[in-house]
C-alpha cells in the first residue's frame, strides 16, 4: 500500500504533456496538425514554442519570407471533422475556436482552455494560408496542462490509477496459484512440467510484465511529460503476446493437442502439435510487426485508443481467426463424442473459450460505437485488462486443479487438487 501511495503522489507532481517535432508549411500544405489533448472540466492551459529550422540552424524567430507568418489554431472536437473536410486552408480556419497572432516574432505562447459542461478533445494546428511555394520548416514544442495541473489527458487519468492497482491485486492473487503449482511440483518430483502449465506460466509472466511496464511508463510520464517509449511499446507487446499464449493454449485444448482419447491417436496428436509450433512462430512475428507499425500513429488525430489503427485491426482479425479455429475444434469433438459428461464439459469449454475470443473485439466495438472519444481509451484499456485477468485465472483453475479437463488430458497422470468446473 505504501508503494501505491507513493505512486499516486508521484502522479500529482508532474510537468505537462510534451509534444515536439517539425512541420513544413508551404503553399501546397499550409495547414498542419500537431497534436490533441483531452481537457477535463475546469481551466487547463498550454504553452507553445516555435523556431524556424533552416540548414541545420535554428532561428529563434521564424521569418516566413513574404508571408504574414504562421499562426496557431485551436479546434474543438465538435468542429474537428468539419475542419478536416473543408476544401481550402481559409475554410478550415473558420472552424477554429481560437487563434494566435502571427508567430513571426512572437515570444513563447501561453493560453488557457476552459470548459464547464463535459471534457473535450482539443486539436492543435499550425497554419499559414499565405505560405510560399518553398516550404518553411518549423520546430515546435507544445506543453499541455490539464485543469488539475497535471499533464495527463482526461482519458489517461483512470488507467494511470487503475492499472497499478490491478497489477498489485493480480500479484496478490498469484499467491494461491503458486501454492497450487508448488503442490503440483511436490507430487510430480522428477517429472518435466506439462507443456500446458509452461504456457500458463508464460502467459502469467507476460501479463505481469505488461502491467509493470505500463505502471513504470505512467510514473515516468508523470515526471517528464513524455514517458519512456520503449517501456510503453514493451507493455503493449507483452500484453498482446500474453493474449496470444492464452489463445494458443485454448486452441491446443480444442484440437486435443494436449488431450489423449480414443478419438485422437498419439500420431495425430503429434502432428497437431507440430502444426501449432509452426503457427506460433508466424503469429508472434505478425503480432510484433502489427504493434510496431501501429505505433507510428500514436498521436494521430483519429486515434482514441490503442486498437484504432489498421494494424491493430489486424491483431483483432488474428484473434477472431484463432477463435474460429477454436470453435471448429470444439465442434469437431462434440460431433464425435458420445459420453454425456465429456459433451457437457466440451459445451462449457466452447462457451467460455468463445466468450474469451470475442470479448476484446466486443469491448473495442462498444467503446468505439457508444462512448465519447474522451472515454474510449479508458474503456478499452481497463476492459482489456479485466478480460486478461479473468481468462488467466480461469485457465489457471483449468490446468492446476483436477477437473473434467484434467481427467481427459495427459494431466490426469498428475496429482492435482479436485474441483468441478461450474
Amino acid at each position: 500500500m505504501k508503494v501505491l501511495r507513493r505512486y499516486f503522489r508521484g502522479l500529482g507532481s508532474v510537468t505537462a504533456k510534451i509534444v515536439s517535432g517539425q512541420v513544413a508549411l508551404s503553399s501546397g500544405k499550409p495547414w498542419a496538425y500537431l497534436s490533441k489533448f483531452s481537457y477535463s472540466l475546469g481551466t487547463g492551459n498550454f504553452t507553445l514554442e516555435v523556431t524556424e529550422a533552416s540548414s541545420n540552424r535554428q532561428k529563434p524567430t521564424p521569418s516566413f519570407g513574404k508571408s504574414n507568418g504562421a499562426r496557431f489554431f485551436l479546434y474543438l472536437d465538435e468542429d474537428w471533422e468539419d475542419a478536416l473536410t473543408a476544401p481550402t486552408c481559409q475554410e478550415k480556419l473558420k472552424f477554429a475556436k481560437w487563434q494566435s497572432a502571427s508567430l513571426r516574432s512572437a515570444p513563447p505562447l501561453k493560453h488557457a482552455v476552459s470548459q464547464s459542461i463535459r471534457p473535450h478533445f482539443w486539436y492543435f494546428v499550425l497554419a499559414d494560408c499565405e505560405a510560399e511555394p518553398s516550404a518553411t520548416l518549423l520546430n515546435y514544442r507544445l506543453k499541455m496542462y490539464n485543469a488539475d495541473g497535471s499533464h495527463f489527458s482526461h482519458e489517461e487519468k483512470a488507467p494511470s490509477r487503475l492499472l497499478p492497482v490491478l497489477a498489485v491485486g493480480f500479484l496478490i492473487s498469484m499467491g494461491p496459484l503458486l501454492v497450487l503449482l508448488q503442490s503440483y511440483r511436490s507430487r510430480t518430483r522428477g517429472q518435466r512440467l506439462h507443456p500446458s502449465i509452461l504456457n500458463l506460466g508464460a502467459a502469467l509472466l507476460l501479463f505481469l510484465t505488461s502491467l509493470a511496464l505500463e505502471t513504470v511508463n505512467y510514473w515516468v510520464y508523470a515526471k517528464n511529460g513524455e514517458g519512456l517509449r520503449l517501456t510503453d511499446i514493451g507493455a503493449e507487446l507483452a500484453n498482446w503476446l500474453a493474449q496470444l499464449v492464452v489463445s494458443l493454449e485454448l486452441l491446443s485444448i480444442a484440437w486435443v493437442w494436449s488431450v489423449d482419447t480414443v478419438l485422437t491417436p498419439s500420431r495425430k496428436q503429434r502432428a497437431g502439435r507440430s502444426i501449432m509450433y509452426r503457427m506460433v512462430g508466424g503469429l508472434v512475428v505478425l503480432h510484433v510487426a502489427c504493434i510496431l507499425l501501429g505505433r507510428v500513429y500514436d498521436d494521430a488525430h483519429s486515434k482514441y485508443h490503442e486498437s484504432e489503427t489498421v494494424w491493430a485491426l489486424g491483431l483483432i482479425g488474428m484473434r477472431l481467426l484463432l477463435g474460429g479455429l477454436f470453435a471448429a475444434g470444439v465442434q469437431n469433438l462434440l460431433v464425435r463424442e458420445n459420453n454425456l459428461l465429456q459433451r457437457t464439459f466440451l459445451m462449457r469449454l466452447g462457451a467460455l473459450g468463445g466468450a474469451y475470443f470475442i470479448s476484446i473485439p466486443v469491448v473495442i466495438t462498444v467503446a468505439s460505437t457508444f462512448f465519447a472519444r474522451y472515454l474510449r481509451h479508458q474503456v478499452v484499456t481497463v476492459g482489456s485488462a479485466a478480460v486478461q485477468v479473468f481468462s488467466l485465472v480461469g485457465l489457471s483453475i483449468l490446468l492446476l486443479t483436477r477437473n473434467e479437463y484434467t481427467e481427459l488430458s495427459s494431466l490426469s497422470s498428475c496429482s492435482l487438487p479436485s474441483i468441478k468446473l461450474a
